[in-house]
């Protein structure tokens, strides 16, 4: 019952009454890649909007909120200064090519700030994920259904077989696990340094600079996109830090910002007490993100497709709400 009506109020409510429930004021919705075509290292993983679904979400939020750039930010966190504007805040994360080739040019033709999240080890092709390694190997399977029976014999033993456990199976390999992938590859003939050549998934130092250049700023992503809740304190310490002064180095940033692969669900405030002074931001998205760290503020994932960029934001701000008064 209380879902319901809280529903329904905040699908009436004006979007300037809806904010004022959020953790924050400012509004920052993070996004993956943007792209028209089926990008196998991509399309197993998470849902990704197209051009145009993009610009409506833009259209939708900037008629409701004022652009703010990261320094701003940084300035407001680190002076308590109040945010009187309701403010957004656009950031992307992974590293991915399209942030340059599709996304930059978007919001620079718009004037809109953003932050691009990147995955140091990914640069420039050097390495490709565990998780998008997955899905290369989904992709493959796919598109030779003969295969697949092969596949679970040899690795889907305990399993029933049918067309989704596969799927599942792969997606479960974690972190800790990933060489299995690698052997997977080898068992089905797939060449990751072959798709990383082909396709070029990540973004090129050269890329970086011009998004520099062109008034965004660049922020830690992790080394390689663990999920930390797997990772010891020193791992977590380690991934944050090496990312940060590797792009400082590199690229000449003066600020120091990270955001959680995965999530910043489950990490202890020790984690915090270390690498504070060593970074400006750092951003989650858990309902408790700010309450480990009064600069870690929380993040909203904006990829869903099948609603609109209105009923999206308003059904975050619900679980906001269901979050802070009822849960």
């Amino acid at each position: 019952m209380i879902r319901n009506i809280t529903r329904f109020v905040l699908e009436k409510s004006p979007v300037c009454l809806t904010t004022r429930i959020l953790s924050y004021p400012v509004f920052m919705p993070y996004y993956h890649i943007v792209s028209n075509e089926r990008l196998p290292h991509v399309s197993s993983l998470h849902y990704y909007k197209n051009n145009n679904q993009f610009l409506k979400d833009l259209d939708f939020l900037l008629f409701h909120f004022e652009p703010i750039s990261l320094k701003d930010l940084i300035d407001a966190v680190e002076n308590k200064k109040k945010i009187k504007k309701q403010s957004v805040l656009f950031t992307f994360d992974d590293g991915y090519a399209e942030q340059f080739s599709v996304i930059a040019p978007i919001l620079y033709k718009k004037g809109i700030p953003a932050v691009f999240f990147i995955t140091t080890n990914f640069i420039d092709n050097k390495e490709l994920g565990f998780r998008n390694k997955a899905s290369i190997i989904i992709d493959y399977l796919e598109k030779n259904q003969k295969i697949i029976n092969k596949f679970c014999k040899k690795y889907l033993t305990d399993i029933r077989s049918n067309k989704n456990n596969y799927k599942i199976f792969l997606l479960s390999i974690n972190y800790k696990t990933r060489a299995l992938l690698d052997e997977i590859a080898n068992f089905l003939g797939i060449d990751y340094s072959h798709y990383l050549n082909k396709y070029k998934p990540y973004l090129k130092s050269d890329d970086i600079d011009k998004l520099i250049k062109m008034g965004f700023f660049i922020g830690s992503h992790s080394m390689d996109h663990p999920d930390y809740s797997e990772l010891s304190l020193n791992e977590q310490i380690e991934q944050t830090l090496e990312s940060i002064a590797f792009l400082q180095s590199r690229f000449s940033l003066s600020y120091r910002v990270f955001s959680f692969p995965f999530s910043d669900n489950g990490i202890k405030k020790d984690f915090f007490k270390a690498i504070e002074g060593s970074l400006d931001l750092s951003f989650g998205n858990s309902t408790d993100s700010m309450k480990k760290a009064y600069w870690n503020l929380r993040r909203y994932n904006f990829e869903r497709l099948s609603i609109s960029s209105r009923e999206f934001f308003n059904r975050i701000v619900v679980k906001e709400m269901l979050n802070k008064y009822f849960l």
